[in-house]
């Protein structure tokens, strides 16, 4: 599977180029470690090597699964080619000296809104308030959860 590259030419086929791809993967969506965190966590409190194997199927198959659908989708309607993506582009800049595809400006305009969006949440606080009807929604979550583990503490493991 040629995968794209910036240069346009297409990526490596080998399996260190996919093994390098995994890993870049990886560094770069630092927001999954907290789940490989708890992934980890409840695969060693599983009570067989079976239910830990599970569990860590279970993870892998729920990252990888919307991922290769979405590839095989992309590869097969051809969507890298589309007008829309690769033909259509935007005047940027003053006297529109530059034209950018329409994907481009889309993809840069999404992750600028994401960017002002962060700060603007981090300067006006604490996320969560120290009282208010989000600490009443995490308490009675809480209650709820212990009354459901307890209810179902007959089943073992």
């Amino acid at each position: 599977m040629m995968l794209p590259m910036p240069s346009g030419r297409g990526g490596g086929t080998s399996i260190g180029s996919v093994y390098g791809l995994g890993v870049f993967s990886g560094a770069a969506s630092a927001c999954c470690a907290p789940v490989l965190a708890d992934v980890a966590a409840l695969s060693g409190a599983a009570s067989s090597f079976p239910a830990a194997a599970a569990v860590g199927v279970a993870y892998v198959f729920g990252m990888v699964a919307p991922l290769c659908a979405l590839a095989l989708a992309w590869d097969r309607k051809n969507w890298g080619a589309s007008r829309l993506l690769a033909a259509t582009t935007i005047p940027i800049g003053p006297g529109a000296r530059w034209r950018l595809p329409v994907g481009t400006v889309l993809s840069s305009g999404l992750m600028i809104a994401i960017g002002v969006l962060t700060v603007v949440l981090a300067v006006q606080g604490p996320g969560m308030a120290p009282d208010g009807w989000q600490v009443e929604l995490a308490a009675a979550l809480g209650h709820w959860a212990a009354v459901i583990q307890q209810f179902l503490a007959f089943i073992p493991g």
